[in-house]
């Protein structure tokens, strides 16, 4: 009878601290995801820091979720086969460390290192290496318009006739038909997409504006091209500045490079066995 009575009691005191257990919170199952495979969870947070979640990108945001669904399912199968184990992975991962660990001290190092310069300096690297800029395309300098109302579009091309892009692109930019502009871009004739807005864009003379345009559906768009450039000509150097920047400090960052593999050379034991 004890040994019954002892039962009978203890089996209540169990429900209870089962149930203040999950009261507290111990088992709760979460929420904060918005995709998992197993134990394994796709925050929102994670997802907007792969994706651009605004509108027009939705089919983009789930195809990020479905690739990280089968990169997790393929993951989970190589846990379960025990492929982690294995000495070639474990290889793999010390080399994936120290390649990472390399490019972030470089980073970090050329991050360090101010690389400036002034306007001198890149009209006269212009003026030396003018060939290194000789065009491999017709390129095009281009300005464009978007607007989600015909009407409004058909105004702007109007009044762009009448004045010019930028006094005008100023009287329209703060309108609710308004999309987006570009101004003074520079396209390679084969970066010009759609089809349509190639044919348009290659027969405008310089200056000309185009007619109205409807390149997506429910979308109006103006096109000017401001200057045509052939292949194999020398653009001057307003076009190609920011190539001429980028050049110099490459140019840079390789000598700073030399620099610090010459310091970690003559400040380390290094030995290479011949045989």
């Amino acid at each position: 009878m004890k040994k019954h009575l002892i039962k009978i009691r203890f089996i209540p005191i169990i429900i209870i601290t089962a149930v203040l257990y999950q009261g507290c919170g111990g088992d709760k199952p979460r929420t904060d995801y918005v995709a998992k495979v197993n134990n394994s969870y796709l925050t929102g947070e994670e997802v907007a820091a792969m994706v651009d979640t605004s509108a027009g990108k939705k089919f983009y945001r789930n195809e990020v979720i479905k690739n990280w669904i089968e990169k997790e399912l393929l993951y989970q199968a190589a846990l379960d086969d025990g492929f982690t184990r294995e000495a070639e992975f474990k290889r793999l991962i010390e080399n994936s460390k120290k390649e990472l660990a390399v490019s972030l001290y470089l980073q970090k190092f050329l991050q360090n290192e101010t690389i400036r310069y002034d306007l001198k300096d890149l009209e006269t690297y212009y003026e030396v290496n003018k060939n290194d800029f000789k065009l491999f395309a017709d390129t095009y300098i281009i300005n464009r318009v978007d607007f989600i109302n015909e009407d409004k579009a058909v105004l702007f091309r109007n009044t762009v006739i009448e004045s010019d892009w930028k006094k005008t692109l100023n009287m329209f930019s703060t309108d609710s038909a308004y999309i987006r502009s570009y101004e003074k871009n520079k396209l390679r004739d084969y970066e010009i997409h759609p089809a349509e807005l190639y044919r348009v864009v290659t027969s405008l003379y310089p200056s000309e504006v185009s007619i109205l345009l409807s390149l997506n559906e429910g979308m109006y768009s103006i096109v000017q091209v401001e200057q045509k450039y052939l292949k194999d000509s020398t653009p001057p150097f307003e076009i190609v500045k920011g190539e001429v920047e980028s050049r110099l400090m490459k140019i840079h960052k390789d000598q700073l490079y030399r620099e610090l593999m010459k310091d970690l050379y003559s400040n380390n034991e290094i030995e290479i066995k011949t045989r």
